[in-house]
Order: structure tokens, then C-alpha cells, then sequence
């Protein structure tokens, strides 16, 4: 299976606004992994111990995200928008040949996924 990093924003104004983008982190992941991929998205998993509203635990998140981009196949930025965060992870991306994705939403991530992935 291919490990695929999950570029999608996280911040947000609200708490709810944050939950929505987690939500939509989610759905991506969980269409990545019926097309049979592996999704990376740190900032689902280290925002349960690094607090992002703090400057230095966001940073660390960060860099160690940094390295587990440099280990997958490519990069797939989802959203409809492009957040600091993200436009960082596309640059390591970039600087790396790592090929990057454009999904604007979780349809149409689907749709260009039908078939399973690239094996």
C-alpha cells in the first residue's frame, strides 16, 4: 500500500470551526483508505498532545510532520482553500519531488479515486 500525506486545514476562528475542519480531515482519510492507500495527517493525531494555540508546540507538530511527509509517495491537498500550515507541507513537498494532489473536496477526491489506487 502507499503511504499518502493528507494536506488539509486545520485552524480555524471557532472551536467549531476547527471540529469542521477535522471532520473534513477525517472524511479524507477515510476515502484514501478505501482506495486502498495509507493516509498521513498528523494534524488529526499530534493536535490530541501538542496544543496548536501554542507557538512551540505548534512548530514541533509540525517538524515531525515535516518527516513523515518526506516518507510518502505524494502529497494531496484537500480543501478549498490553502492554510499556512499547508502551504509550508506543499513547499517540503516541492523541495522534495514529492508529487502533490489537488482535491478541492471529498467528492471529488472520490471520484478521481474510483478504482483503487495506483499499485
Amino acid at each position: 500500500m502507499i503511504k499518502i500525506y493528507i494536506c488539509s486545514p486545520y485552524r480555524a476562528d471557532t472551536p467549531e470551526g476547527i471540529q469542521a475542519n477535522e471532520r473534513k480531515a477525517k472524511r479524507y482519510c477515510k476515502i484514501a483508505c478505501k482506495a486502498g492507500y495509507i493516509p498521513i495527517a498528523p494534524h488529526l493525531y499530534f493536535t490530541r498532545f501538542l496544543k496548536d494555540s501554542k507557538p512551540d508546540e505548534r512548530e514541533l507538530g509540525m517538524q515531525i510532520g515535516i518527516e513523515l511527509l518526506k516518507e510518502c509517495k505524494e502529497l494531496w491537498a484537500c480543501g478549498d482553500h490553502i492554510s499556512e500550515g499547508m502551504r509550508a507541507e506543499l513547499k517540503v513537498a516541492i523541495a522534495n519531488q514529492i508529487p502533490v494532489r489537488f482535491f478541492f473536496n471529498d467528492t471529488e477526491l472520490e471520484e478521481k479515486l474510483k478504482g483503487g489506487s495506483e499499485r
